[in-house]
């Protein structure tokens, strides 16, 4: 993931707005520097170690069950149905 993050541009523009909104009004540039990233690298660490973590719980918690399978399968095959049918015409 590290190596592929500067090839996200959703991750580019989060910086760039977030350079621009609340860079500003933290002061000069040498106090900008260290907040944006300290903030960047603060809510990376917690919220990827909490998606991780939850992810983690649910993958065990979830294996092996054939009736999630068969919904998920459901579930599948109408959003399929519903992209076919409903698709706006050209």
């Amino acid at each position: 993931g590290v190596i592929v993050h500067p090839l996200n541009p959703k991750a580019w523009l989060m910086v760039v707005l977030a350079w621009g909104k609340f860079a500003p009004a933290v002061g000069d540039f040498t106090l900008q520097l260290p907040v944006v990233i300290g903030s960047f690298v603060l809510c990376q660490l917690v919220l990827h170690s909490l998606w991780c973590g939850l992810g983690a719980y649910l993958g065990r918690s979830l294996a092996n069950n054939h009736r999630l399978t068969k919904i998920l399968i459901l579930l599948t095959i109408l959003v399929v149905l519903t992209a076919l049918f409903h698709a706006p015409s050209a």
